[in-house]
């Protein structure tokens, strides 16, 4: 029986070799784009199909070639759909979307913050329900100084009534070039009439919206109304995320579809819409 030359056999491994490293390297979809594994499924910023392999992160990934990038179809929260129509209020978005009519939630006034006296904050707090004023949440400088406390409801300045903090800023317009106003607030029950005094000018109150969120963020408390009623969308909100939020993309959707979830507001302010 005759023996093969070893050069023979080396030559056909080598080939054998040669060919499995093209099938693996230089195949279909190759240099398309970066994938990684995350919690056992594959993902790539390229063209091409990602599947997902047993075993979590120790696997390669395998990517199966397409035509394109398919779109991302709407997803369920909880596997329920909310009915109704995709919003599309608006044609295009910029980076950071503020709705025309967004509720304000903070206002800031020689050293007050003041926030929405909410039905939720009124149950917390054991206030009577009927009482209508913004809360003092925080109170420093000048505020301080008077006498004011984090926990006193203003109601009125200059004895026009404050339930609101728009009302808050109009009022404090009244008397931004006077050194002093008669805050009423209601403390324990009581009403109480305290002058804030100030060297100069007591000027107005700064106002400010809930903290922008990004696309795609988990919702940061119950349902309390479309998100964009009180947020804004988008970035450069925050100088430092926060380390521990966890963001997923919001998908394409189909302005045909259901929403994918409770009303936010526009769907385009975080989704892009296709027809």
């Amino acid at each position: 029986m005759n023996r093969v030359p070893q050069w023979l056999m080396a030559g056909t491994l080598v080939l054998l070799l040669g060919i499995m490293l093209v099938a693996l390297f230089g195949g279909p979809g190759a240099g398309r784009g970066d994938a990684k594994a995350t919690g056992g499924v594959t993902t790539t910023g390229g063209v091409g199909q990602l599947v997902a392999q047993p075993g979590g992160m120790g696997n390669a990934p395998v990517m199966q070639p397409v035509a394109a990038v398919a779109p991302v179809l709407p997803y369920t929260r909880q596997g329920r759909v909310a009915g109704g129509p995709i919003r599309t209020d608006l044609a295009a978005v910029p980076q950071a979307y503020v709705a025309p009519t967004v509720q304000l939630s903070e206002a800031h006034w020689q050293g007050m913050e003041a926030i929405v006296l909410t039905a939720e904050l009124k149950k917390k707090l054991q206030l009577p329900l009927e009482l209508q004023g913004v809360m003092l949440d925080e109170t420093t400088l000048a505020a301080a100084a008077a006498g004011l406390r984090a926990g006193d409801v203003l109601v009125a300045i200059n004895g026009r009534l404050v339930t609101t903090l728009e009302g808050m800023l109009q009022e404090t317009k009244r008397v931004k070039r006077q050194p002093s106003a008669t805050l009423t607030v209601q403390r324990r029950g009581r009403l109480q009439s305290i002058v804030l005094t100030v060297p100069d000018e007591l000027g107005f109150a700064q106002v400010e919206t809930a903290p922008m969120v990004l696309s795609g963020d988990i919702p940061p408390h119950s349902y309390r109304g479309p998100c964009t009623q009180c947020h804004a969308i988008g970035t450069g909100g925050h100088l430092v995320p926060d380390p521990d939020l966890v963001t997923l993309p919001a998908p394409t959707i189909r302005a045909n579809m259901p929403r994918p979830h409770q009303d936010r507001g526009p769907c385009v302010a975080c989704h892009t819409i296709i027809p």
